[in-house]
């Protein structure tokens, strides 16, 4: 009680993902980490500003290790923590908004994105983006799709009597832009932002990548970086090609600990469930949950 505590300074950071990415797990974990305090270092609650019913039932189903619910549109939530790190008792507000989904897809398809999201990255010092290694659109190679073409041209040509006329229009698909592959979405996502705070004079704004469901990926025995590079190339080389106007760090993050139907008991069975959580960067595997948080916050 009797520790003086530095002025708070006021950031934004804005968790951004497609459907399915683990957005609104990170928040139920993270909510219970810096609520509980069952982990010494990280990061503390000092005041919260949003909707603590909202949170403690996210929580609930995070504890229990029930499925998450995803988020919907009409059922987006803006967070606001003060935070405390222990460490240099410096405080900071964060803002943690939990959007759904669809809201980065439909930005992606559509072209456009709504007032409310555009106000939230005006004046952000971070983005957490967050990708799902089950939910990867992998692209089509060119020359896989060259291999495919001249298939395709040998058996027409050895068909005289196949024609435009009599196939069947289902056998052609028409491009759409929701089955473009994932990386392709999240650079543009990323561009989007990029963009906006080029043409407003912003400063550009820190990237933490969070892969996570780490605990499907860690047989592979690949650092976050590596996988990112190996699975999301596009996505890789666009952070690297920026990276001296916008610093990022890559975490491989598991909120779960692990699959929800093998593992259930075994998760249930931690004394504190923080202890269950996976959190790997630069090599260094802890459960601090709120790494990418601090780091976003220096």
């Amino acid at each position: 009680n009797k520790m003086a505590l530095t002025e708070y300074s006021s950031t934004k950071q804005i968790l951004i993902g497609l459907p399915g990415t683990g957005k609104t797990t990170f928040i139920s974990a993270l909510w219970h980490l810096v609520e509980s305090g069952e982990l010494p270092g990280s990061l503390l609650l000092k005041e919260l500003h949003g909707d603590r019913e909202y949170l403690n039932r996210i929580q609930g189903n995070w504890l229990n290790c029930e499925q998450p619910v995803r988020t919907l549109i009409q059922d987006e939530q803006i967070v606001s923590m003060r935070l405390l790190n222990p460490t240099n008792n410096s405080v900071t507000e964060i803002y943690l908004p939990d959007l759904s989904g669809e809201t980065f897809r439909e930005q992606w398809n559509d072209r456009r994105w709504l007032k409310e999201y555009k106000a939230l990255i005006n004046g952000a010092s971070g983005i957490i983006l967050f990708i799902h290694p089950d939910e990867i659109v992998e692209p089509i190679r060119i020359d896989d799709a060259n291999k495919l073409t001249s298939v395709l041209e040998d058996g027409i040509n050895n068909f005289s009597n196949v024609s435009e006329n009599n196939l069947d229009s289902d056998d052609f698909i028409e491009w759409d832009s929701s089955i473009s592959p994932t990386q392709v979405k999240l650079v543009e996502l990323l561009q989007f932002v990029h963009f906006y705070d080029t043409k407003n004079g912003n400063k550009s704004k820190k990237i933490a990548i969070v892969i996570s469901a780490w605990d499907l990926v860690m047989i592979e025995k690949l650092s976050p970086r590596d996988w990112l590079m190996k699975r999301l190339p596009l996505l890789y080389q666009y952070i690297i090609a920026n990276s001296n106007d916008v610093p990022y760090k890559i975490f491989g993050i598991s909120a779960q600990g692990g699959d929800l139907k093998e593992h259930k008991d075994k998760l249930l069975g931690y004394r504190e469930q923080s202890q269950r959580i996976i959190v790997v960067q630069d090599n260094i595997q802890n459960h601090d949950l709120c790494a990418p948080i601090a780091w976003l916050m220096e």
